[in-house]
């Protein structure tokens, strides 16, 4: 007595693994959002005062650039808009995308405006743009920094009133999921040897 045809075993199958198959890592998307409203700067880059978050975005993903939409922040004191940059590096730093939305070496508010890493507005950070990278322990580091102090220890130099930053990357599949894929396959030839 027949119980499975082997067209129910593939919809079995196929089923299957597009239940296990979905990565399990904190983002499941090939960009994340961050809402920047409120973030603040205060010196330059890695003090511990500039607004800043870390995320986890899968181990071997590879970041590719970021884009700004409805920023838009007031320079404050002595500082010039065109100090505030965008940064988005590796857990240590030693990789990162950094950009400066404002060209204008003066004080006071820039945007709203909208932009992207590497675009036609703004310019590269004071260490250069950086490069597409990739997180071999899937953590981001997204914070926001001057490109020069201009009053100090805690004194701010920069607050944003909105605006979110997107960053984009391209994720790669976890083992387990690749395996499951692997052994899928596997049984599917086994049972068709086994009929033919």
């Amino acid at each position: 007595m027949k119980i499975f045809g082997l067209k129910t075993l593939w919809v079995a199958l196929a089923a299957l693994v597009a239940a296990v198959a979905v990565p399990t890592s904190s983002v499941r998307a090939d960009f994340v959002d961050i809402d920047l409203t409120g973030w603040e700067t205060f010196q330059g880059f890695g003090d511990n005062a500039n607004s800043q978050v870390r995320l986890n975005i899968g181990v071997g993903s590879q970041v590719t650039g970021f884009d700004w939409s409805n920023l838009e922040f007031t320079s404050e004191g002595a500082s010039w808009r065109s100090e505030f940059t965008l940064s988005v590096n590796n857990f240590d730093a030693s990789e990162f995308l950094d950009w400066a939305p404002d060209l204008n070496d003066d004080p006071g508010t820039h945007g709203p405006s909208s932009g992207s890493w590497g675009g036609g507005v703004g310019v590269a950070g004071p260490f250069g743009p950086g490069a597409p990278f990739t997180v071999a322990d899937g953590e981001i580091w997204v914070t926001v920094y001057e490109g020069f102090d201009d009053g100090g220890a805690g004194v701010r130099d920069a607050v944003v009133a909105s605006g979110s930053l997107r960053v984009f990357f391209t994720a790669v599949p976890e083992p387990t999921s690749a395996l499951v894929l692997f052994g899928a396959a596997a049984g599917l030839g086994l049972v068709r040897r086994r009929r033919a």
